[in-house]
């Protein structure tokens, strides 16, 4: 099912990094957009999912337009989405339901309703963990039985959900969490050269793909209970994820220190996220990594707030939060 778009006079396309002692940084980014999906509420009553784009560089002083809309009965999930440079399109999948994907182009400003593939692992399958690299989508297929969790990495289509050969096939240890409280079963991420990065509760691994070479880290030095999103530093070469229990999360920087170790710092704790609904988008550009939360007021069943929170990890790291009413879900920024 497709929507068309209306088409948007693009964002300005620069910006200087201002700290919050108001000194400004050297550091200017032509990188600013940002897309997302966003219903009214949380059960999308009104079967409509929008496209939205910031309207001013700094996510925490801007406000959303919408690009336009698609006819859709999807409920709304924080799951990641992945965007792809290359071709211009992002795309977000259900993770809970594994039936829908949201495809949106910018180029064309149409939007498409896709239907995932089924899973090889049958009734516990799903497909997970979308991540692009040098204009290829690639996922998991995921057995999510804790007694035996296992994957296999494809390829898929973005236009007709069709997966290509295994890539690669592994297993980890039993009894390893499937899936966060939002229902995302993996989140993944790449250096933007070679190699792509899956995490799976506190298992984390790799995949070269121009030598196909599988790597299974051990297990991450994670503590709490829920674990979400998995973002990566190309400067730094870390990675960063959200773990903790309610009302007590820490945002976590990840180092290798061996081949197949990390260590864990916590850049920051007590993080205001709702551990039911969370998500993670890193900028490389002035190093904004997104967190993307979301709470309900009035009626639980059917209002949301959802809470925006921009952390600066350039050379003064800070943090700041803006909220907007109504459900922002697929948060991804728009790399060049």
């Amino acid at each position: 099912m497709k929507t068309k778009f209306l088409l948007l006079l693009l964002i300005a396309i620069s910006f200087s990094c201002t700290e919050d002692d108001g000194t400004a940084s050297t550091i200017t980014c032509i990188d600013n957009t940002y897309f997302a999906l966003s219903t009214s509420d949380m059960q999308n009553t009104n079967n409509v999912i929008d496209v939205l784009q910031n309207t001013t560089a700094n996510i925490t002083t801007s406000s959303f337009t919408i690009n336009g809309g698609i006819g859709t009965g999807i409920t709304p999930l924080n799951h990641p989405s992945a965007w792809d440079k290359v071709n211009r399109q992002f795309i977000w999948f259900d993770q809970e339901e594994a039936a829908d994907a949201l495809v949106y182009d910018e180029a064309t400003n149409f939007t498409t309703n896709l239907t995932l593939p089924n899973s090889s692992w049958g009734f516990l399958g799903r497909i997970s963990a979308p991540v692009y690299l040098n204009g290829t989508l690639y996922v998991l297929d995921q057995d999510v039985n804790p007694a035996s969790p296992r994957f296999n990495i494809h390829t898929m289509n973005p236009s007709t959900g069709t997966l290509g050969p295994i890539l690669a096939t592994g297993g980890l240890i039993p009894g390893t969490a499937p899936f966060d409280l939002t229902n995302t079963y993996a989140t993944a991420t790449s250096n933007n050269v070679d190699k792509l990065y899956f995490r799976v509760g506190t298992e984390m691994f790799s995949y070269d793909v121009n030598t196909a070479v599988l790597n299974i880290f051990n297990s991450l030095p994670l503590n709490g209970t829920y674990h979400s999103g998995l973002e990566y530093n190309q400067t730094k070469d870390v990675f960063y994820v959200l773990t903790g229990d309610n009302l007590n999360v820490d945002l976590v920087e990840l180092e290798f220190t061996l081949p197949n170790n990390f260590t864990a710092t916590t850049l920051y704790s007590g993080v205001n996220v709702n551990v039911e609904s969370m998500q993670l988008e890193w900028k490389e550009c002035g190093k904004r990594l997104h967190a993307i939360s979301h709470f309900n007021f009035g009626n639980p069943s059917t209002q949301a707030q959802t809470e925006i929170i921009e952390f600066n990890l350039d050379a003064s790291p800070s943090f700041v939060t803006q909220s907007f009413n109504g459900f922002i879900f697929g948060f991804v920024h728009k790399e060049l």
